[in-house]
């Protein structure tokens, strides 16, 4: 029996709840986390990034996907959310772009108690309301911002 979207949703979700009060390493929560995102959402890539909040300083970082659609998405948080984040407090963003073809991506913020420590971030091929995801966005960053 195939199960439903809302259903791996909520598999991906109880799992990482489960795995963050385990003695699993971060980058291995992150990593089964990922690849179930990626997974029910069809996205080609995606990846997490967290960082202490003074310093900005990467503490970990986990890619999944295509590694050809990784260039893009990298190249996108780069030129376009690092410094919009800077400049004008950026939190989340979804946007279409036509980079190598028509490509939908999204950066949302992982917060602990109301700083943006880290962010989530991925990618799809064609034209997508990534938008409509937001709150299984909002959960998983939610659950690693407790971690």
């Amino acid at each position: 029996m195939e199960r439903s979207v809302d259903y791996k949703k909520f598999l991906v979700l109880k799992n990482l709840a489960k795995d963050i009060n385990t003695s699993m390493e971060m980058d291995q929560i992150l990593q089964v986390a990922l690849d179930g995102i990626l997974d029910i959402l069809n996205l080609q890539c995606a990846s997490i990034t967290l960082w202490e909040e003074k310093t900005k300083k990467i503490t970990h970082e986990i890619a999944t996907g295509a590694i050809e659609k990784h260039k893009i998405l990298r190249d996108f948080d780069q030129q376009v959310i690092m410094g919009m984040r800077e400049r004008i407090l950026l939190e989340s963003i979804f946007a279409t772009l036509d980079a190598e073809g028509p490509h939908t991506v999204f950066s949302y913020p992982i917060k602990c108690e109301g700083h943006i420590v880290g962010a989530f971030a991925g990618l799809i091929e064609g034209y997508r309301n990534l938008s409509a995801e937001e709150e299984f966005f909002e959960a998983i960053s939610h659950e690693i911002g407790l971690s």
